[in-house]
């Protein structure tokens, strides 16, 4: 089972795991404290990361980056919908 947690406070320890989807430090480090930054967990382990920043009605996924070893397994594809569930409810909810 796939699912996020919210990031709190310093988020730099994920700067490096950031970059493996984004080659520039300075593209990464320009959003990297705009909106939410949560953690991809895959069965309670923490597998990867995904950045989005609310644009008006819009929801943009700015940055998701899993570990190597937890590519190609679908891990990416559950996030993603993980997001866009969530953002489906703030709208009805919001």
């Amino acid at each position: 089972m796939v699912t996020l947690k919210k990031v709190e406070g310093n988020r730099e320890r994920f700067i490096a795991l950031l970059l493996e989807a984004d080659d520039s430090d300075e593209v990464v480090r320009a959003y990297f404290e705009q909106g939410d930054l949560h953690v991809v967990a895959s069965d309670g382990v923490e597998v990867g990361v995904v950045l989005t920043i609310p644009d008006g009605d819009d929801l943009e996924i700015k940055n998701i980056a899993l570990t190597p070893e937890h590519r190609r397994r679908g891990i990416g594809t559950a996030a993603l919908e993980v997001v866009d569930d969530s953002a489906k409810k703030a709208v009805l909810h919001g």
